[in-house]
C-alpha cells in the first residue's frame, strides 16, 4: 500500500506535460478568437467599401462636363469603377449594385425625379422616391439638380456555416453637377 500511494503522490507531483495540455486545450478557443476577429474586420471593411464606392461614384457623376463623359459608355464606367473600389472583396455580376437618380428643382424648389439608371442587387425595400424625399435641397438657385448615388454590397463571408451569414450594406451619397445645370442620362 505504501508503494502505491508513493507512486500516486509522485504522479500527482509531476508537472512534464502540463503546458502541452494546456495548450492543446486553449489553442481551439485561439483559433476561433482569431477566426473571428478576421471575420469582423473584413466585414468592417465591406461596409467602409460601400460608402467610398457610393461617395466617389457620386463624385465621378458630378464632374460630367458640357463635352460628356470621358467615355461613351458612362454608366458601364461607374459600374466598373464601384466594383474596383470594392475591391479586394469578392465581387459578382450583380454586386456592388449601383443606382444613380437625377433629381431637379422644381418650380416650387423641391426635387423631382428626371432619370434614374440602376443595375445589380438592389434591397428589395430599395425606393428613390423616399431618396428623394431625404435629400438636401440646393440653396443656390444656380444649382440646376442633385444627383443620388445608392451602393449596394452584399457580403458573403469567408468562413461557411459560421454565426454571421451574408451582409448587406447600403451606403447613399449625394452630389451635384459641377459644370452644368444637369446631367443628361447615361445609360
Amino acid at each position: 500500500m505504501k508503494a502505491a500511494l508513493t507512486g500516486l503522490r509522485r504522479f500527482l507531483a509531476d508537472r512534464s506535460g502540463v503546458a502541452a495540455v494546456e495548450f492543446a486545450l486553449t489553442l481551439p478557443l485561439l483559433v476561433v478568437l482569431w477566426l473571428g476577429m478576421a471575420e469582423l474586420t473584413q466585414i468592417s471593411m465591406a461596409s467602409a467599401k460601400a460608402t467610398q464606392a457610393a461617395q466617389s461614384v457620386a463624385d465621378l457623376v458630378g464632374r460630367y462636363t458640357a463635352n460628356g463623359f470621358a467615355d461613351p459608355q458612362g454608366f458601364a464606367d461607374l459600374e466598373a469603377a464601384a466594383a474596383t473600389i470594392v475591391a479586394p472583396l469578392p465581387t459578382a455580376a450583380g454586386n456592388p449594385g449601383v443606382s444613380i437618380v437625377s433629381a431637379t428643382l422644381n418650380a416650387n424648389g423641391g426635387l423631382a425625379q428626371a432619370w434614374q439608371c440602376t443595375s445589380g442587387i438592389l434591397p428589395t425595400n430599395f425606393n428613390p422616391a423616399a431618396l428623394l424625399a431625404a435629400a438636401p435641397t440646393p440653396q443656390n438657385s444656380a444649382l440646376g439638380s442633385v444627383i443620388i448615388v445608392t451602393v449596394s454590397y452584399v457580403y458573403q463571408p469567408t468562413i461557411d456555416g459560421g454565426i454571421i451569414g451574408p451582409q448587406n450594406f447600403v451606403a447613399t451619397a449625394y452630389s451635384t453637377p459641377r459644370t452644368v445645370l444637369a446631367i443628361p442620362k447615361p445609360c
